[in-house]
């Protein structure tokens, strides 16, 4: 089950830095697709009530919006979302004209994004898939397009993943992603508020 802070749910990533800010560096272990996948199987209730109530403003409000503005026009553009989670920024593709495939490890995310797209049809396809494993389910420059909101950073290895877009991209083809600002992701991270819960300075240090 994940918690909930003051910026949103916390993912209980077994080796995650990044979302237990004040664990000691040392004792970390490196990611693996099978921890990101139990992590976000146990978040998965929280994070789609953090998205889809508004509260993740970064996402809705920032990274979202710029990361549509950087594909540009993509009507009728076969787009593959790689760790498209609970479906938003898939579904913001599609409205826009896009054809969609969405792909995530984990089950319990894509049965959010799948109810979505019951209650309002995009015409979206959603794929339980590891990113760094498409090549070898899906053809070779098959989308012209591929998208990742804020999802590369929490992958079980980037650079595998990144390779195996590579091969579905034809030539002239995009990988247009987004990630968290490293400086906001610090191993100390924490408002410095007033007495009426006003944020003064926020205090980071490594």
């Amino acid at each position: 089950m994940a918690q909930l802070s003051s910026t949103g749910p916390v993912i209980p990533f077994e080796s995650s830095w990044a979302l237990t800010p004040w664990t000691d560096r040392r004792t970390l272990v490196p990611f693996s697709s099978d921890r990101t996948r139990r992590a976000w199987d146990a978040g998965a209730e929280a994070w789609e009530e953090f998205v889809e109530s508004g509260a993740d403003y970064y996402r809705t409000e920032v990274h979202g919006p710029a990361l549509l503005d950087a594909c540009g026009e993509i009507e009728q553009l076969r787009v593959l979302d790689l760790g498209c989670g609970q479906g938003w920024f898939s579904r913001q593709l599609a409205r826009r004209g896009a054809r969609v495939i969405g792909v995530d490890l984990s089950p319990a995310m894509l049965a959010h994004a799948r109810r979505h797209e019951e209650e309002e049809p995009l015409g979206i396809e959603y794929v339980e898939m590891d990113a760094a494993q498409v090549h070898r389910s899906l053809a070779p420059a098959s989308f012209e397009l591929v998208t990742a909101c804020m999802s590369i950073q929490d992958m079980g290895d980037p650079h595998e993943a990144i390779d195996a877009v590579g091969q579905l991209l034809p030539i002239g083809g995009r990988l247009v992603f987004s990630v968290p600002h490293p400086f906001s992701e610090m191993a100390y991270r924490e408002w410095e508020r007033d007495e009426e819960g006003n944020k003064l300075a926020l205090k980071v240090d490594r």
